[in-house]
């Protein structure tokens, strides 16, 4: 079936037998879906992926009552029936089949359509929680939902087979393969091969953990796309729909890689504390011991499998070119969401990039905001904001004395503390930007910190060559910069290695006199070893 044939099909109302003021119609990159006021029609589109197969209309019927099958366990009266799409002798398409062609109906058949009854709009997750008088116990209700479903769903050897490192790792690795032709598009080369590295490191290195999860019968046939917008609530009734019915192997899963990719889907959505709700909820319920590495594993898993999604529907020559450059954006997001799971984690971190003046610290910071996607509060920025002055400006002589007040310093250090704490609670992850020269500053963060546990802290000292720190601070006197430091206060702001720092926490030294490449190269490194031993 022609999409393009299709489209123009179910755009008219008057295709359907069912009344509806309007139809929208939209496009996935392995679907056409036709939304009706009370009704949803969906199609598969006749496309080969490798993890899934509906090139054949043989096919696409199977697999659309296998959706009418698996989606029945997590819903009532959602998923109503598989109907007939037909091509009538003269070339139209048609849900019905006048009398005199019904002996031979199967002749006329030309494609198959799932119906379903249409859910609000307002009360998919996705929304509910746009708002900000959300009710955290419809999220609870979820986890339970969730929970009660897990138990019931039998432990079976062929179900459980499916859990096995072999087995996971053919799709860790078809989703690297499947990525390849849009590094530099959408995932950068650093990116890629990062959270490649992790991925088989994790999976290499806990073989006994895997294993585990088999014998205690932990992989299920699970939901497999468990998504925000796949769970509505209305009514006190939790519905979650849409599951993987394509492949076997993207649902018979562990029940933590089920649970991971809702809450990945939340702190997407830049919805931590719901993201850590979740999570509490459920896994109270079906999980006992340490999970957290195995969470993150899977939520760096899932963000990847999500950036694929996108950049493959990005790359969809049927759908329409502003559609396509969101996807590509929504890509780039998921990508540095699930670089952050390989270095950092889901626990709520700060991340303190500190040293000299010129060491290359502020750089460096921007650099891992962009890689992961993280806010960066930066004490320069601050300061200027405080006292009223441009960015890029650099502060006058005579301002000096009361834009670097230690009173002055104190609010910028206090407001810097704050707001990246804050941040870090809301979003997961935060990174601040600061000299730190004064040693009471580094103990104040850190008496800071102990107050609001749990809250995980990551220090990154830059450093450089005297002759390197030199030059760029020339290099100032030519070109904009937030900070004031110039090459005439290279004596008197000279950074000194301050005794505390052997004893500071998930502490990371990085000489950044190479170039910036080379050194990202260096300190995902850094990071990604420092994550092992963590």
């Amino acid at each position: 079936m022609l999409t393009e044939k299709l489209i123009e099909f179910l755009s008219d109302a008057g295709s359907f037998s069912d009344f509806t003021h309007e139809v929208s119609v939209k496009q996935t990159h392995i679907s056409v879906i036709a939304m009706l006021d009370e009704f949803v029609y969906k199609f598969k589109k006749p496309v080969n992926f490798g993890f899934l197969d509906f090139s054949n209309i043989h096919q696409r019927k199977y697999f659309l009552e296998e959706e009418v099958r698996l989606n029945q366990r997590l819903t009532h009266g959602v998923y109503l029936q598989v109907v007939p799409l037909y091509e009538l002798p003269d070339g139209k398409l048609s849900f019905t089949l006048p009398e005199a062609y019904r002996s031979q109906a199967e002749d006329y058949v030309v494609d198959y359509a799932l119906k379903m009854r249409r859910l609000s709009h307002a009360n998919f997750l996705d929304e509910l929680i746009k708002k900000p008088t959300f009710d955290w116990h419809k999220l609870g209700m979820v986890a339970n939902k969730l929970a009660s479903f897990y138990r019931k769903v039998p432990v079976k050897p062929h179900t459980s087979q499916w859990g096995t490192r072999e087995n996971i790792l053919v799709s860790i690795d078809e989703n690297f393969e499947q990525i390849k032709p849009f590094i530099k598009n959408t995932i950068q080369p650093l990116e890629f091969r990062v959270i490649r590295a992790f991925q088989h490191y994790f999976l290499e290195n806990n073989a006994a953990l895997f294993q585990q999860r088999i014998d205690d019968g932990k992989i299920l046939e699970c939901h497999g796309d468990l998504k925000a917008e796949h769970v509505h609530i209305e009514n006190q009734v939790v519905s979650i729909y849409d599951c993987i019915e394509f492949n076997e192997r993207f649902r018979c899963i562990d029940i933590l890689n089920d649970i991971a990719f809702l809450s990945m889907d939340l702190d997407f959505r830049h919805k931590y504390n719901l993201s850590n709700f979740f999570v509490e909820e459920i896994t109270k319920q079906v999980e006992e011991g340490e999970f957290m590495d195995l969470l993150d594993f899977y939520k760096s898993y899932r963000a990847f499998v999500k950036g694929k999604v996108e950049s493959l529907t990005s790359a969809s020559s049927d759908i329409p070119a502003k559609i396509r450059h969101k996807c590509a954006e929504k890509a780039r997001k998921y990508f540095k969401l699930s670089l952050k799971y390989a270095l950092i984690g889901s626990q709520a971190t700060l991340v303190v990039v500190y040293g000299g003046i010129a060491t290359g610290k502020t750089t460096l910071a921007q650099k891992i905001a962009k890689h992961m996607g993280i806010q960066h509060f930066n004490s320069d920025f601050i300061r200027k904001q405080m006292a009223g002055i441009p960015t890029y400006e650099r502060t006058k002589e005579e301002d000096l004395p009361r834009v670097y007040s230690k009173e002055m310093t104190e609010k910028v250090y206090d407001t810097l503390l704050e707001r990246g704490i804050d941040c870090a609670f809301q979003e997961g992850t935060a990174i601040l930007d600061a000299t730190f020269r004064d040693l009471s500053k580094l103990e104040k963060l850190l008496d800071r910190v102990k107050e609001v546990q749990p809250l995980r802290i990551v220090f990154i000292e830059a450093v450089a060559p005297d002759e390197v720190i030199k030059e760029r601070l020339r290099a100032r006197e030519e070109e904009g910069n937030v900070s004031d430091a110039r090459i005439e206060h290279f004596e008197l702001l000279k950074q000194t290695h301050h005794q505390i720092a052997n004893l500071l926490p998930n502490h990371l030294t990085l000489n950044t006199a190479s170039n910036l490449q080379t050194t990202m190269v260096h300190l995902f490194v850094q990071m990604f070893e420092a994550r092992l031993l963590d």
